[in-house]
């Protein structure tokens, strides 16, 4: 479950696998909507010549071959996704793992072809995230309650429009919007029918209310 781990042997014959390696791990992280990037590849290529070295140097090297698997508490035991791996990665980073144990991952899509704005959604928010440096962490531009979503986020243009319920969170300056903008709209709509989903998920979720005689 927690993946599998393999150990670099020194010699030519390795180098191939490793750089395969990396250019698959690379794919995986930027999901399956989109493709990588000239930055992705770089940074493969850095990573790559920087294990060729330690290879060369004789040391030992372990790899994780896959990212560990996403459970959805939904749907069980599913084939490995390696998109679904990478989403749950991502929630695991995000904000240095703040989110991880108490929030369960749901859907994820990047906005851009760099790789570094991505919306995830989770069962109990929607979040922007962002990062702004090649090796830093990923962080929370703006996150929502799954709760605080008022209706159905409407395409608007090349946006994704979330109309917020206002709490001590939002200001006035803020207002009660929140935006996703992606040049892709296939993106956004495919966004749309998931945040959909998790917000019928949540509403069946929820006690019906009782009322009084009942």
């Amino acid at each position: 479950m927690s993946g599998i781990i393999i150990k670099q042997q020194i010699g030519t014959q390795q180098h191939d696998g490793i750089e395969l390696f990396f250019r698959s791990i690379g794919k995986g992280l930027m999901g399956l909507l989109t493709k990588p990037s000239g930055g992705v590849v770089d940074c493969i290529a850095m990573a790559s010549d920087g294990i060729k070295r330690a290879s060369e140097m004789g040391e030992e090297i372990i790899l994780r071959t896959r990212q560990p698997r996403h459970m959805d508490q939904y749907l069980g035991v599913r084939p490995y996704s390696p998109y679904e791996a990478a989403g749950k990665q991502l929630l695991n980073l995000m904000n240095k793992g703040h989110y991880s144990d108490t929030d369960t991952y749901w859907a994820h899509a990047p906005l851009g072809l760099d790789g570094k704005t991505y919306v995830l959604v989770t069962i109990h928010h929607v979040f922007l995230v962002e990062k702004c440096r090649l090796w830093g962490s990923w962080e929370v531009e703006w996150g929502v309650r799954v709760d605080d979503i008022m209706s159905v986020p409407t395409l608007s243009d090349n946006s994704l429009v979330f109309k917020v319920r206002q709490d001590e969170a939002f200001t006035y300056l803020t207002g009660n919007e929140r935006t996703v903008t992606c040049s892709d709209k296939t993106v956004l709509q495919w966004l749309q029918k998931r945040i959909e989903a998790v917000m019928i998920v949540n509403m069946e979720d929820k006690p019906c209310p009782v009322t009084a005689g009942s």
